[in-house]
């Protein structure tokens, strides 16, 4: 093996390990490289700094990369060697590199297969970067329909090279017009390309170049994706992968919008290509053909595309090209027949100009494709009435500033009510005895559905009523209609009055949320009793909003009563969601250890019953996760965050609100671990998801920027965090009220903000403001009252009011003890604050005696490494010496 095969086979497998390191240990790794070898790690250094910048060279500006892209063509030629492979001949060549058959030369086993090599003139660092990177893919995936890496390494001359799995096949249409298959047979073939990029999406992997010649059909008819030459690894970057504004590799004719205006590309992206494919597979062409040349040209016409349904295209075939296409029987308006509604309903979701609006993922398309396959209904719905109700709510953006997360839920809710009209006709067919049960099923869901489209979208829908009028506006209105629409009927009457409340709740309208479930189990209860399922599943709703008007007590009384009332035999579910809403209470009023005993049972009983990553589960789960976050257990915290963040993925894909939230949460757990250079990119990567979701006026949004603020600040970029700051607090002060425990935190966070950019007038005011406000919330002495006032103290600490300070510590630290277990840790932090106040005033003798009580507990209590602890022993140690100096001179 020569020198230069041998350096570069250290240079990959190094970056390999580096590339997947935290920036510490990664550090830490280069810099024992660099005591070895200084040019080998300053040469991973440029490598990684490549991997790293935030513009990636296949999505900016090549030319700028490679001024003089002529390069040389004094390739390899065919009988030449790579390692231990023997190329053949030529079979493509790509913007970086040239592909060969292939095949073994050391008699280990007999294969071809394809060879790529990086052409010569681009050995730039980005370039290789970029090689290294397509290989890493590669070596991630393993699918029946994916090409599969088999070996990789560098050539005599010095150029890098990898080794594929060789398809002997030829482009999915040219497959699909050379062996005349039907439409079924196409739809099928798609579906498995599907499933090979929906794979990729579970490993985090973008494709962001699917077109027929990248899916090749081998012999026995089956696919495979191949060229992952510009595939995006999404966890890579920080914010969604986005484009700018030079030369973009990409296939104009198989590009999504974003990708050809600039935008954010995602797993959306490739959902688009696969609904290209669909079509040209099924019509024979696409759905429009692009006459542009140029980027601008390209641009406008992504922005005002509009595309035609296949079915149109295919029954404008003339009889000659159906016959090219399908066969000599084809008949080109029958197959359009055959593809009018559902597919042209696929494709149509699938090329959704915004990418929001298509497939979430390439398994929901692919789920559609094998329900039209079935016979089964699909999920994609054509553009309606909802959808013209979206666009007046997107000019209306302010007035409906809360109200993203209801539709989601009332479109939920219809979901649900199909769902259970199936379970319900299921259950009849099943045993005559069930036949009532399920009627009365399929009647509640029925109702429900017909309530929330009928009162409460209409009411909202500006093509039926002239008057803007907001959707929490059109929920209140509609409460007021549900005991004439069921008058008699308490069973409906009190359901859809509960799904009401869930609403409500959700756009924000905590108080009438409340009032509405109430009603709802007054009338459950008054006409069916205290154990009824219904009257106990509404118990559950009732208690979530009273948590979150703040009223612990009351919901913890309201959850224990219906555990008190549910019968042995009831409802497995039902009693497993009071007691999860029970510790649910725990946490907030942090009875830590109450509500872990609680959930280290109820988590993996829920999983045993209804499987991993249900509602219920992940309710429990996000519990559990906020109790070793207040106990300080953040390893535990953080694999359980990781844990909930790869099972979302999983489970409801990349770009799912519930998968943003999970990964929110881990980096907030970072955040607690002050791991903030690990914790900015994956809250970038969430807030810039959760806008392009919800929009700027949304709590979802404003919650993310304001944790976004918290790590900028932390990384002492305090003018950004403050701008974040601002809006955050300002829109929790204007849709909670100034009540809310959340809208105190962000006048907090915003003080500490103020506080750091000298404004400290604007700061105690603000931190003053959250005190008092818990104080007349909760009480003086209450658990949830101290840490405003421990944020209070420690702005007069920094600001030189000693006096002040320790006044306001003394009575916290007697407060905590009052209110919290002995040995409790939040004690032992409320007793640091008050020694660093005497330690700082230089009360020598009051500190000593201080510490010596409570030294003991700060080193049971803080790790080792903990700033709290040092600082506590060096404090000490000062004070001693002063009292020393001070005794010798008086002798």
């Amino acid at each position: 093996m020569s020198g230069a095969v041998e350096r570069w086979a250290a240079v990959a497998a190094l970056f390999d390990e580096l590339v997947e390191l935290a920036p510490d240990l990664r550090e830490q790794r280069l810099a024992a490289v660099a005591a070895d070898d200084a040019a080998l790690a300053a040469e991973l250094r440029a490598l990684l700094a490549a991997d790293d910048t935030d513009a990636d060279l296949l999505d900016n500006d090549a030319a700028a990369a490679l001024p003089d892209l002529m390069i040389r063509s004094d390739e390899l030629q065919s009988g030449g060697r790579v390692g231990a492979w023997r190329l053949l001949r030529q079979i493509g060549e790509g913007g970086m590199g040239v592909v060969y058959l292939g095949e073994r030369t050391d008699g280990a086993y007999e294969q071809q297969v394809a060879v790529k090599v990086l052409k010569r003139g681009m050995d730039t660092h980005a370039i290789l970067r970029r090689f290294l990177q397509e290989r890493r893919i590669l070596a991630r995936l393993s699918h029946p329909h994916i090409v599969r890496l088999v070996d990789g390494g560098m050539s005599a001359d010095g150029r890098p090279f990898y080794v594929m799995e060789f398809v002997d096949g030829v482009p999915i249409t040219v497959h699909a017009r050379e062996e005349r298959l039907d439409v079924r047979a196409r739809v099928a073939l798609l579906a498995a390309v599907a499933e090979a990029v929906a794979y990729a999406h579970t490993q985090l992997i973008v494709h962001r170049d699917l077109k027929p010649s990248n899916v090749l059909v081998d012999a026995a008819g089956s696919p495979r994706v191949l060229d992952f030459g510009i595939a995006k690894v999404i966890e890579e970057s920080g914010e969604q992968t986005r484009t700018g504004t030079g030369l973009r590799v990409l296939s104009p004719a198989y590009a999504a919008p974003e990708q050809i205006v600039g935008g954010a590309i995602g797993t959306a992206t490739d959902v688009y290509a696969l609904g290209l494919m669909l079509c040209e597979l099924l019509a024979g062409q696409l759905p429009q053909r692009s006459l542009a040349t140029t980027p601008e040209e390209l641009a406008r016409q992504a922005a005002a595309a509009s595309t035609q349904k296949a079915s149109a295209l295919l029954s404008r075939l003339t009889p000659d090209e159906a016959v090219a296409l399908y066969g000599a029987d084809a008949d080109a308006r029958r197959l359009a027949r055959t593809l009018a509604g559902d597919i042209d309903l696929i494709i149509a979701t699938a090329l959704r100009p915004e990418p929001e609006r298509r497939y979430p993922t390439a398994a929901a398309f692919g789920d559609d494709l094998q329900r039209w396959l079935d016979g089964r209904p699909i999920a994609a719905r054509a553009d309606s009435t909802a959808y013209r109700f979206t666009k007046f709510v997107r000019r209306h953006r302010i007035g409906v500033a809360a109200s993203a997360l209801v539709v989601l839920s009332l479109v939920g809710g219809l979901g649900v009510a199909l769902w259970q009209t199936h379970n319900a006709r299921l259950a009849a067919t099943a045993a005559l005895a069930a036949e009532e049960k399920a009627r009365q099923q399929a009647a509640i869901a029925t109702a429900v559905s017909d309530f929330l489209a009928r009162d409460v979208i209409e009411a909202v829908n500006p093509y039926r009523n002239k008057l803007d009028i907001r959707l929490a506006d059109a929920l209140i209105g509609a409460g007021k209609n549900i005991d004439a629409r069921f008058a008699g009927n308490p069973r409906l009457a009190g359901v859809v009055r509960r799904e009401l409340a869930e609403s409500l709740y959700l756009a924000g309208e905590v108080e009438e949320a409340q009032k509405q479930a109430k009603l709802a189990l007054d009338t459950l209860e008054g006409a069916f009793g205290r154990a009824d399922t219904d009257a106990l599943e509404t118990r559950v709703v009732l208690g979530r909003v009273m948590m979150g008007h703040d009223d612990y007590a009351g919901a913890r009384a309201l959850y224990n009563d219906g555990l008190a009332a549910i019968k042995a035999d009831g409802p497995v579910r039902t009693r497993l969601a009071l007691a999860v809403g029970l510790a649910g209470v725990d946490v907030e009023q942090r009875r830590e250890a109450e509500a872990l005993a609680a959930l280290d049972k109820l988590a993996p009983q829920i999983e045993a019953e209804f499987g991993a990553f249900e509602p219920l589960h992940i309710e429990a789960l996000n519990h559990r996760l906020r109790t070793l976050v207040n106990i300080e257990r953040t390893d535990e915290a953080l694999a359980l965050a990781r844990r909930l963040r790869s099972g979302t993925e999983k489970k409801f894909g990349v770009g799912h609100a519930l998968t943003l939230e999970w990964i929110k949460r881990e980096a907030i757990v970072l955040v607690n671990m002050e791991r903030y250079d690990e914790a900015l990119p994956i809250m970038q990567q969430t807030c810039a998801a959760t806008r392009a979701n919800f929009g700027d006026a949304h709590y979802a949004t404003q919650d993310c920027n304001l944790r976004l603020g918290q790590v900028l600040f932390e990384k002492l970029r305090f003018a950004e965090a403050t701008a974040l700051f601002e809006p955050a607090a300002a829109y929790r002060e204007k849709t909670l009220g100034v009540d809310s425990e959340k809208t105190w935190v962000g006048w907090i966070w915003l003080a500490r903000g103020y506080q750091r950019l000298g404004r400290l007038k604007e700061a105690r005011a603000l931190f003053e403001r959250a005190h008092a406000s818990a104080i007349r919330v909760n009480g003086e002495n209450h658990r949830n009252t101290l840490p405003f006032g421990q944020t209070l103290g420690m702005f007069l600490e920094q600001t030189g009011a000693h006096a002040d300070a320790e006044k306001l510590r003394r009575k916290l630290l007697a407060q905590s003890q009052a209110e919290m277990p002995a040995g409790h840790i939040n004690i032992a932090k409320y007793a640091w604050d008050l020694g660093e106040t005497l330690a700082s005033q230089q009360h020598d003798d009051d500190t000593v005696a201080f510490y010596a009580t409570w030294l003991p507990e700060w080193d049971r209590q803080f790790p080792e490494d903990d700033s709290r602890r040092i600082d506590a022993h060096k404090w000490l140690d000062a004070a001693q010496q002063r009292i020393a100096a001070r005794d010798r001179t008086r002798k």
